[in-house]
């Protein structure tokens, strides 16, 4: 037999197998699809990651974790004068007679209530704890009672305990009642703005001559795209006021020390310190 001229030879391009061609086909969708799906992961990880610092803002709202966090620090140092309200002569008390440590005097200070004489610093350090800016507008003293001079007892202490900061000196005197100072005054300088996990410090002079003060720090600040002024407060750190007094005329007790000796005695009674 003879094969016609025009018939394609077995295995031509014109009788190519149904397979082959299939499978020439699937490679470019596969390597489309493959294409898509990365795209959209990328997408799809982009929102979630851009996402992420909201949520958990969110859901530290929720928990009402507080938005910032701040650390007082109001050390007792050498030269400090305390007054009590209390004459302190005896008994259960009898610290101040003999050569108690720091330690000891401090923990009596507490534990008495007693208040520093005429001026004390308070040292904050602010944190912020959400990812979303906050910026605080201001940090004032907020009186939160307020009586006449503790005149009980005094005594001066004998030895001392061992970035940029923000000074603020208010007078406590001067504070109208709620601890607010005339309309429109602010105590801070200039804003600060925390980011997460940003620190700034904070240093208070607080003073008093006519009265004495039970006081806490009030902290101004704004939220986010919030305008809304909100407020937070700090105390001392182991959750007490800050303690301050003007200087008594006299006192019940006053207290000295003997010589160049850190001992303690009763030096005079209805006397300054």
């Amino acid at each position: 037999m003879t094969r016609d001229a025009d018939a394609p030879e077995d295995g031509a391009a014109g009788d190519a197998p149904p397979g082959r061609a299939l499978r020439a086909l699937k490679k470019p969708a596969v390597w489309l699809v493959g294409t898509v799906g990365a795209a959209l992961a990328s997408i799809i990880g982009g929102v979630v990651l851009g996402a992420w610092p909201w949520l958990q803002d969110m859901w530290a709202d929720h928990q009402d974790r507080p938005r910032i966090t701040a650390v007082a620090y109001s050390p007792v140092e050498e030269g400090d004068s305390f007054a009590f309200r209390r004459a302190i002569t005896g008994g259960p008390r009898r610290i101040l007679h003999g050569s108690p440590d720091d330690t000891k005097l401090v923990d009596f200070i507490r534990r008495e209530r007693g208040a520093r004489i005429g001026s004390m610093n308070v040292t904050l350090v602010l944190r912020g704890e959400r990812r979303d800016m906050i910026r605080i507008v201001d940090v004032r003293p907020r009186v939160r009672k307020s009586m006449p001079n503790a005149s009980g007892t005094c005594f001066v202490m004998p030895n001392a305990g061992s970035a940029d900061v923000f000074a603020i000196v208010a007078d406590l005197d001067a504070l109208a009642p709620g601890g607010t100072a005339k309309r429109g005054a602010r105590f801070l300088k200039k804003n600060i703005d925390l980011a997460y996990g940003e620190r700034a410090t904070v240093e208070i002079t607080a003073e008093a001559a006519r009265r004495a003060y039970e006081w806490d720090v009030q902290i101004d600040y704004v939220y986010g795209d919030d305008l809304l002024i909100q407020h937070a407060y700090v105390t001392d750190r182991d959750g007490q006021p800050f303690r301050i007094t003007g200087k008594a005329r006299t006192y019940q007790v006053a207290y000295d020390q003997r010589g160049l000796t850190d001992v303690f005695r009763v030096a005079r009674r209805n006397r300054s310190c």
